[in-house]
This record gives structure tokens, C-alpha cells and sequence, in this order.
């Protein structure tokens, strides 16, 4: 709202541009203006490599000749949208270094994720941004490709953080991967059975099992897709250290066969694969079902 003011409250008669500046009153008689809608595209000239930039009240005046930056960035009532990509042209840009600068240069794709809409009255440099970048360094004289993505607070200078490199599409491309490889995990599996007869063919049973060591997860494998890529990934597994499970149970003997049965409570132990279930998964039920044969 413009032109408004306001009607009752501490702030009666002052201008205001909508309630909230009219404590315990009410904002009227100014022009509405409708929520905007749209694309903006910024256009910035790069500083260039001049190291008065770095002079306390330099104002010099921006020269296309050091390349642009030009961007687009969507604009509805909720603020600024989530991604801003563009490109770069020949963008030249001094790098401070520990008692010199470094010529430096990038041309190609630009790509931003602000994480979410960012409400036109928050400071963009404060917020935790994703960028991606697919294109040319020009450094000491040298000239390297990069497709790197990395995280970083505008205005913290120490925040930088690189993100895994997943290929080279271009920023705007859309990544499906599917992945291959195979997973290993050691664990350390203490075993005990007290066994009680009760006949000649029938046995109460007694079983406790107890996991005091596993190791974490390492799973080696390719990243497959446009283009593939190399993979490792290491996740805990707190899930099954001290597993354990208390299982009473039958056992029937036969001639050629035994046979056991018991239901027991905790982790599920798969004997043989050697695999571990977590209780939760079955419930805390724990089965156990096994056949011997003798020939």
C-alpha cells in the first residue's frame, strides 16, 4: 500500500503500508499495488582485474570489457525463487591471495540453489546457497575445466563446502543415476545354546545370541547414468551393534533328521547368510527354524 495512514493506535495519522505499522490500528486510504509476478534478468559487469577494487571508497566505473555475468530469477508474491541460473562471459575477477592478487576468470554455465523462496525483505548473503558451476577457469595464466557444485554463506568467506561431483551435465539437465556395486560389514557374533532332554526324540532349548562388534558399512560400486561415475559410501549401522536376541525353543531327533523351532525376543539372526535383522522390523519377534540331516 501506498500513501496510507493510519487510523487509531499510538501511530494515529502517521503514514503507513499496512497494519503492522499502526500498532492497535488499522492501515487505509493509500492505493493497493497487486502482488508482483514475473522474471527479472541481472545483468552484472564482472570488477575486472584493476586492485584499486580492494581501496577503502574506490569507485570505479564498471567496464564491460572485464565480461558479464547475466542471470535469471523468477519473482511471485512469496519472494524470489529457489533457483537463479545464467552464464558467465569471459568474467574477470581478482582473487585476494597473502600479499598479492591472482588474476582470475570463469565463462560458462551458472546455476544457484537458494534452498527455498527467499522473502524480497531477507538478505540473500546471509543464506546457505548451492551453486553449481560447468565451464572454464582461466587461473595463473592457465585455462582448467570444472563441473563442480559446492555450498557456501555469501557472506562468510571461510563457509565453503564442496558437494560430491556427480558428472558433467549441465546444470539445467535433470540427474537420474542408478547404482551398482555390492556392500560389505563385519560383525562379531557370540553364540550359546543350553539344551535340556526331555526324551529320546524331544529337547528344550535355551539359545542366546549377541553382537558386541560391527564394523560400518562400505559399499564400492558405480555410479551409472549420463556419464557414469565412480562411488564409495561409508554409513553407520548403529542399528545392529549389540544386537542380540533370547530364543527358547524344541528340538525334535530322529534317526536322520533333527529339527528345532523356538520364537524368541529381540533381533532376527539369519543363520548361514549371515545377516542380522533388527528387532523393530519384525517387531522385536525373533523366529528360529532349523533342519539338520544326517546321511
Amino acid at each position: 500500500m501506498l500513501g496510507g495512514t493510519c487510523s487509531g493506535g499510538p501511530n494515529d495519522g502517521g503514514d503507513c503500508a499496512a497494519d503492522g505499522d499502526c500498532p492497535e490500528g488499522t492501515c487505509s486510504g493509500g492505493v493497493t499495488l497487486p502482488s508482483p509476478t514475473g522474471v527479472i534478468q541481472v545483468n552484472y559487469l564482472c570488477p575486472g582485474w584493476d586492485e584499486r577494487q580492494f581501496e577503502p571508497g574506490c569507485d570505479a566505473d564498471p567496464d564491460p570489457a572485464n565480461g558479464t555475468i547475466n542471470l535469471t530469477m523468477t519473482l511471485d508474491r512469496a519472494g524470489i525463487g529457489r533457483v537463479v541460473w545464467g552464464t558467465a562471459t569471459t568474467c574477470r575477477y581478482l582473487v585476494p591471495g597473502e600479499g598479492e592478487s591472482f588474476e582470475t576468470s570463469y565463462d560458462g554455465a551458472v546455476a544457484v540453489d537458494l534452498g527455498d523462496t527467499v522473502p524480497t525483505s531477507e538478505d540473500i548473503a546471509e543464506l546457505l546457497v548451492t551453486f553449481v558451476l560447468e565451464g572454464n577457469i582461466g587461473f595463473d595464466g592457465g585455462d582448467f575445466g570444472i563441473n563442480q557444485s559446492f555450498r557456501i554463506v555469501l557472506a562468510d568467506s571461510d563457509g565453503l563446502e564442496l558437494l560430491g561431483d556427480v558428472g558433467d551435465p549441465a546444470p539445467t539437465e535433470t540427474f537420474n543415476y542408478f547404482f551398482q556395486g555390492a556392500a560389505v560389514v563385519d560383525f562379531l557374533q557370540l553364540w550359546g545354546m543350553a539344551e535340556w532332554r526331555l526324551s529320546r526324540v524331544v529337547a528344550f532349548t535355551f539359545t542366546l545370541r549377541w553382537v558386541p562388534y560391527v564394523s560400518d558399512v562400505v559399499v564400492n560400486g558405480s555410479l551409472g547414468g549420463n556419464p557414469s561415475a565412480n562411488l564409495q559410501l561409508q554409513t553407520a549401522v548403529d542399528d545392529l551393534r549389540n544386537a542380540f536376541a533370547i530364543i527358547p525353543g524344541f528340538v525334535f531327533s530322529w534317526e536322520r533328521a533333527n529339527i528345532r523351532l523356538g520364537v524368541g525376543y529381540s533381533d532376527f539372526f539369519v543363520d548361514g547368510f549371515y545377516l542380522i535383522m533388527p528387532g523393530k522390523v519384525l517387531s522385536n519377534v525373533a523366529p528360529e527354524f532349523d533342519i539338520f540331516v544326517r546321511f
